[in-house]
């Protein structure tokens, strides 16, 4: 995968009264200026975002850097993953999946990856989460209630060592928690409690969907569930989508 869209420049400048105008949250006036500035993606000089002085820019091409260096330092094989990765000049998110570590769900493997999210508008902070891919339909999956999640602000600044490897040691050590998780789910039969779940995170239409299956097992709802925000929810909302499931499945 060519990740160099993931990496044009942007940088910082000062902001003047009419940079304001478009900025929700923001009233236009000079008194303004020494209190903000500007990130603006230096390629096409489009102002993405006004933000607070004590805001920290870190660039996207700083954390993918970081995070594949410290990842062939560690020895793990992986790639980087089109399947639910994203860049557009707000906001990113990269997929690495690693082929090496496996669970089996039936006949298929669920393989373990890696999430990185970043913005430059004050949606969502710096992020590190782990879940897993299914290798036959690319359904993506985020287990942040089992595996590691990290995140920091961008006015704390982030640590791509510590949090990647602290990541990496507990997604290893609860991988199997993941799979005795999936069996459980694999053996519990539909109840309307976790529809009712389902459909007061992620809305009717939604729910309708997977009752349209008529799947007999909650693992089965499941999987029913990211095959629709794998194959039909836009890329940029999957995340939200894929972190509700994982709340409902407690995974």
């Amino acid at each position: 995968m060519d990740i160099s869209e993931y990496m044009f420049p942007v940088v910082e400048r000062p902001v003047a009264p009419h940079d304001l105008e478009n900025q929700s949250g923001f009233v236009n006036g000079n008194e303004f200026i020494n209190q903000y500035k500007a990130i603006v993606r230096e390629d096409t000089d489009e102002i993405i975002s006004v933000v607070k002085q004590s805001y920290n820019l870190i660039p996207n091409e700083t954390l993918i850097s970081s995070l594949l260096d410290h990842l062939r330092r560690l020895g793990i094989i992986s790639y980087i993953d089109e399947g639910h990765s994203f860049v557009n000049s707000h906001r990113m998110r990269l997929q690495v999946t690693f082929p090496g570590i496996t669970i089996k769900d039936g006949d298929t493997e669920i393989a373990q990856c890696l999430f990185l999210s970043n913005s430059y508008d004050r949606t969502e902070p710096i992020r590190i989460a782990f879940g897993g891919v299914r290798f036959t339909c690319e359904n993506g999956m985020v287990f942040r209630e089992i595996l590691a999640q990290h995140s920091a602000r961008h006015t704390q600044g982030f640590r791509m060592d510590h949090y990647l490897e602290q990541g990496l040691r507990s997604a290893q050590e609860n991988w199997p928690s993941v799979e005795r998780r999936i069996m459980a789910l694999a053996s519990t039969p539909v109840k309307a409690e976790l529809y009712d779940r389902i459909y007061r995170a992620l809305g009717l239409s939604f729910t309708d969907m997977i009752l349209a299956a008529l799947p007999e097992t909650h693992w089965q709802v499941y999987n029913e569930a990211t095959w629709i925000v794998s194959h039909q929810i836009a890329k940029e909302k999957r995340a939200d989508y894929q972190e509700a499931l994982s709340r409902a499945f407690e995974l």
